[in-house]
């Protein structure tokens, strides 16, 4: 994520594409290469995610 021109938007198009092809909202984000930014977090939580597994800590998923 840290090499993408605008993270916001990717986001969204992801959860987008996620929507379109299960009919439901994603709940969970693993980012590609365990890449976040600062700003992820926050931005997975405008987006109506619940958890991040992006940080490796006993396997348990980090609240957004």
């Amino acid at each position: 994520m840290q090499k993408v021109a605008d993270e916001r938007d990717d986001i969204k198009k992801t959860s987008a594409a996620i929507r379109e092809a299960t009919g439901k909202n994603p709940r969970g984000w693993l980012g590609p290469g365990l890449t976040e930014t600062w700003e992820t977090p926050d931005l997975l939580a405008e987006e109506g995610y619940d958890y991040l597994c992006d940080w490796v800590l006993d396997d348990e998923p980090v609240g957004c």
